[in-house]
């Protein structure tokens, strides 16, 4: 029970991540309405690459629900959802890395650890970076407007150079274990 748990962890930082991104792009909206909705875009298998600007592609379709309206353009989601399994591959492998005995120890750098994990949380951020500069209207938007199509791709980097780490440090950490027990 206590392995699924990290597991069960990850799929809801997924889940969250993209639903989140979602929220930001304008993808999805949250209102109350009545009634159950469905609409889609006519050829949209011939739609599916067209772009609204960088990193952002058109929705084919349209699902409304009473809770809120979900614009369905599915390379959106898959970014998304790329993005929030990245962010939780590296919180899956940190805390495995914390599980490890030679980060238990008394005066280890154990403690430490999770810092290795704060650049992939920053960078997790960049892709609504745009989005809540404009809501809190930040002066700097002027300078900033022609970093916003470099910011998907540099928080996939980013958290993909992370993950490699921190893989490559559980791996070596695992070794260590396995040399002093065995």
């Amino acid at each position: 029970m206590r392995r699924f748990l990290p597991v069960s962890a990850v799929v809801t930082v997924v889940i969250v991540y993209s639903l989140f991104y979602l929220w930001m792009i304008g993808d999805l909206s949250i209102h109350s309405q009545a009634g159950w909705g469905w609409q889609s875009v006519p050829d949209w298998t011939g739609r599916l690459t067209d772009r609204r600007g960088p990193f952002l592609f058109e929705p084919t379709a349209q699902l409304t629900a009473p809770l809120g309206t979900w614009l369905i353009s599915p390379l959106n989601s898959l970014v998304a959802m790329g993005l929030g399994g990245l962010l939780g591959g590296n919180l899956l492998i940190w805390h495995r890395r914390r599980q490890l005995p030679v980060y238990c120890q008394a005066g280890r750098s154990g403690r430490w650890s999770a810092l290795a994990s704060v650049p992939a949380l920053l960078a997790g951020g960049a892709c609504c970076a745009p989005a809540l500069l404009l809501v809190i209207a930040t002066p700097s938007i002027g300078f900033l407007a022609g970093l916003f199509p470099w910011l998907v791709p540099l928080s996939a980097a980013l958290l993909s150079g992370t993950l490699t780490a921190q893989i490559f440090f559980y791996h070596a950490a695992r070794q260590r274990v396995e040399q002093r027990t065995g």
